[in-house]
């Protein structure tokens, strides 16, 4: 599975090539790590290497929760992430945009 992931990744990377798009490895890195680990945790993939921009908002959207991640580590804040993953989407995305994919993720095995 995880040599099937690779080889995607390079069949990505020389679209990417061919077509003169500029790829941030960040992004690509991303994509493939989630895929591998989504595979191995929940039984499918998330499929991020397939989307045209190797899901960038999840790149953006993860760097902005693992910032949060640090304040929601004190038990009095704790309640904060759950809140997150209960509101609707439309209201996490007026409060922060950038969390939708993460919540989003968060919210497909309830």
């Amino acid at each position: 599975m995880i040599q099937s992931k690779i080889d995607l990744l390079c069949r990505r990377l020389r679209e990417f090539a061919q077509q003169g798009q500029v790829l941030t490895v960040e992004n690509a890195m991303m994509a493939l790590t989630t895929d591998i680990i989504s595979e191995y945790s929940f039984g499918y993939s998330y499929d991020a290497l397939e989307q045209e921009d190797l899901a960038a908002s999840w790149t953006g959207s993860f760097r902005e929760a693992m910032g949060s991640s640090v304040l929601l580590r004190y038990p009095y804040f704790q309640f904060l992430g759950r809140f997150m993953t209960r509101l609707p989407l439309r209201i996490v995305n007026v409060v922060s945009p950038t969390l939708v994919p993460a919540v989003t993720i968060m919210n497909v095995r309830r």
